[in-house]
């Protein structure tokens, strides 16, 4: 009767160690087929999709910046749209001929300010073409400022020369506002040099940078970041 009792006890056990050992199977099985949570590429992937949101929804605050901005000067922004890197001058000058009777707005980089012959210049560089960071095509703006204009930036520290290699590379400083008179590329300098033994005349081009002229309206703060935007009022 023990012996008996111990077989049916054994037998118990073992199918009770058989029925554990299958859920155990069970339950890693289904572990392994559901998983832990997100794997690394879907939590990446959430990572990537949630920064392209913001980086959207950061660049439509800033387009809705500049088009208020623009709005409030009855202004036109510069450069156009689609304006590839080996634009030609004349697309550029027949643009701000086209829109002559309206200032131009462009995103600027403070240069110079210089006392001239005929008055107060102040100098903007406005990057231009998409990736202008990497081709250093730019705009140097010579505007005409007056005196009681021109004191803010003369209180602003001017960056280190090294730093405003790089500039570009940061956001601009500025939304400025300005009648523009003249745009044409970038003085072709001269000078003297020798070859084969004879004295010739060297041709030095830097086209690729522009020169353009006009009268300062108004210059605004570019925000540090999409935080800092506020609609301006309309005047």
């Amino acid at each position: 009767m023990n012996i008996d009792h111990l077989v049916s006890t054994r037998k118990c056990c073992e199918q009770q160690v058989t029925s554990g050992v299958i859920l155990c199977i069970l339950t890693i099985f289904i572990f392994l087929q559901l998983g832990c949570g997100p794997s690394f590429e879907e939590r990446q992937a959430k990572k990537e999709n949630a920064r392209k949101e913001q980086l959207q929804a950061m660049n439509e605050k800033e387009n809705r910046f500049i088009a208020a901005t623009a709005a409030k000067y009855n202004a036109v922004y510069f450069p156009p749209s689609g304006l590839t890197n080996n634009a030609f001058t004349y697309e550029l000058q027949e643009f701000v001929r086209l829109n002559s009777d309206k200032p131009l707005i462009f995103k600027g980089y403070l240069d110079d300010i210089e006392r001239t012959n005929k008055g107060i210049v102040v100098e903007f560089v406005c990057p231009v073409g998409k990736d202008y960071f990497f081709t250093g095509k730019t705009i140097t703006f010579r505007l005409g400022i007056s005196d009681n204009a021109v004191g803010p930036f003369l209180h602003k520290k001017r960056q280190e020369p090294y730093l405003r290699k790089i500039r570009f590379f940061q956001q601009p400083e500025y939304l400025v506002i300005a009648r523009i008179q003249e745009l044409a590329t970038s003085q072709l300098f001269k000078f003297k040099g020798t070859s084969q033994g004879e004295e010739v005349e060297i041709d030095c081009d830097i086209a690729k940078n522009l020169l353009s002229t006009g009268q300062f309206i108004d210059a605004v703060p570019y925000p540090k970041n999409a935080n800092q935007i506020n609609l301006p009022l309309q005047r």
